[in-house]
């Protein structure tokens, strides 16, 4: 048997093997060269990064309102629409949409034939009632006054004759007249008296027969006084005036126009009496109290105001509950209808700590400031809480104190950096 070397032979690698393993050392360093490359890159450079520009404000003390915001309008709270008090034409109308009238002033005449008849007819029939009524008086005074006479007279017969009576009875107890001619006196005694009683009640049923038919002449008469009266209302409403001061809001019609009685011609407002209507949100109802003040902007400028009614309910299914607001000073130039936008002041914070609305809060992610040291030209970047909104203004609760520095200008070229070297004279102060 031959003898067999003790360390045997490292068997040769064969060619693919060693492409292989060539490949995969050619990997490994490519990947180690481009991991050093991402590190190189996104490490920040704490030397080289030089802020240039800026703008940077000083934290002050300021006054925060909680606000409940909403939407409005314009609404005048004493309107009166005007309408043609007969049918008629339209002959004058020197007035038009938006134009300030006082009250009394003329702003429409209507011309109606018909109420002009109407208004002669009744005329006339008023005077023919009063001719009737004062005829009936007299005649029916006449009448009682004839009646009069006869009660006095058939009075005067029946104690006459009830006087006879007592005579013939004295003459009879002595034997002087028969009973038959007694009992023919007590027959006309009884006659007297009948027809006594018969005038008596005609008398007075002819008194109160007097009397109704007076009150209905005078009833008659006084209907169409009244009658009269509305008429020449009417009449005189043909020149329709301005009931109040205030602005024309709607012309229905033109001159030469044909109108129907009881027709809408104008629309009149007192725009001083304006207020606004809005609505809120039923959620909003824990903290909106009549009486809060409220800022309404409008017509490109801001007014203040106050709660001044809240509805006690929602309607069906509203999300939303109707609100007014009164105005303390109503513009002249107020336009009714108008969209308006409100701020009900429902708290409000003083003496917190601010900064104004920038690029920084949202560069920031509203989580961090850069509080500014101008001795030594750096800012360190500090974690930041705010809290309420009130215009262009931010309340800051944490992060900074009054009279400290902040850059308030972007933060997107170094948000990353917890500390940054700012350009001596390169801030500006807002």
């Amino acid at each position: 048997m031959a003898d067999e070397p003790i360390i045997k032979k490292r068997p040769r690698r064969s060619a693919r093997s060693r492409q292989q393993l060539n490949l995969l050392v050619f990997a490994l360093a490519m990947v180690a060269c481009i991991t050093a490359a991402a590190l190189y890159l996104l490490m920040p450079d704490k030397e080289g990064f030089v802020l240039k520009s800026y703008r940077y404000t000083e934290v002050s003390e300021r006054s925060f309102r909680q606000l409940v915001t909403a939407e409005g309008t314009v609404i005048p709270r004493v309107t009166s629409n005007l309408t043609a008090s007969a049918a008629g034409t339209v002959v004058q109308l020197p007035v038009k949409a938006g134009q300030d009238v006082s009250e009394g002033d003329v702003l429409c005449v209507i011309d109606s034939p018909s109420l002009m008849a109407k208004l002669d007819q009744v005329t006339k029939d008023l005077h023919q009632a009063r001719v009737d009524a004062r005829k009936l008086d007299l005649d029916s005074q006449v009448k009682i006054l004839g009646l009069e006479v006869d009660l006095l007279a058939a009075e005067h017969n029946m104690n006459e004759a009830e006087r006879m009576l007592e005579v013939w009875e004295h003459l009879y107890l002595l034997g002087d007249v028969s009973k038959s001619d007694l009992e023919n006196r007590k027959k006309a005694a009884e006659d007297a008296r009948r027809k006594y009683e018969s005038l008596a009640l005609t008398y007075e049923a002819t008194v109160e027969k007097h009397k109704f038919d007076v009150e209905s002449a005078n009833s008659r008469v006084e209907e169409l006084e009244r009658q009269l009266r509305e008429l020449q209302e009417d009449v005189d409403s043909l020149v329709v005036r301005a009931p109040l001061t205030g602005r024309v809001l709607d012309v229905a019609y033109a001159e030469g126009d044909r109108v129907q009685e009881n027709a809408v011609l104008l629309t009149i407002a007192d725009l001083s009496s304006s207020y606004i209507s809005a609505q809120v949100p039923v959620s909003a109802l824990s903290s909106v109290r009549v009486g809060q003040p409220v800022t309404v902007s409008m017509l490109g400028e801001r007014y203040s105001g106050t709660v001044s009614y809240i509805a006690p309910q929602a309607a069906i299914s509203a999300t939303t509950v109707a609100l007014e607001v009164a105005l303390h000073s109503v513009p002249d130039n107020v336009i009714p209808k108008a969209a308006c936008y409100l701020e009900i002041e429902v708290a409000r914070k003083d003496a917190a700590n601010s900064l104004p609305r920038d690029h920084y809060l949202t560069s920031g992610g509203s989580m961090y400031i850069y509080v500014l040291d101008l001795d030594t030209c750096t800012a360190r970047k500090v974690p930041a809480r705010f809290g309420l909104v009130d215009g262009g203004y931010v309340e800051l609760l944490s992060g900074a104190q009054k009279g400290d520095l902040v850059i308030v200008s972007s933060y997107d070229e170094f948000i990353d950096r917890d500390e940054i070297t700012v350009s001596e004279g390169g801030g500006t102060l807002i």
